[in-house]
């Protein structure tokens, strides 16, 4: 259920100032598939839920 996705695992050159030296993780947030297919079909519901009410709500109009 969790992922975990370091694309780019490595250290800081040493002459940068301030993070010389330091561990440097690119996109090292985990990644939970089942809150982010819960959020992809609300937002599904929305946009077609929307479209459907658009639709009643003209033909009501005619």
């Amino acid at each position: 259920d969790m992922f975990y996705f370091p694309i780019i695992d490595t250290y800081w050159p040493d002459w940068m100032p301030f993070v010389g030296g330091e561990h440097f993780i690119f996109f090292s947030p985990i990644f939970n598939f089942a809150d982010a297919a819960i959020s992809c079909g609300i937002i599904a519901l929305l946009i077609f839920y929307s479209g459907y009410l658009n639709s009643l709500s003209h033909t009501e109009k005619k």
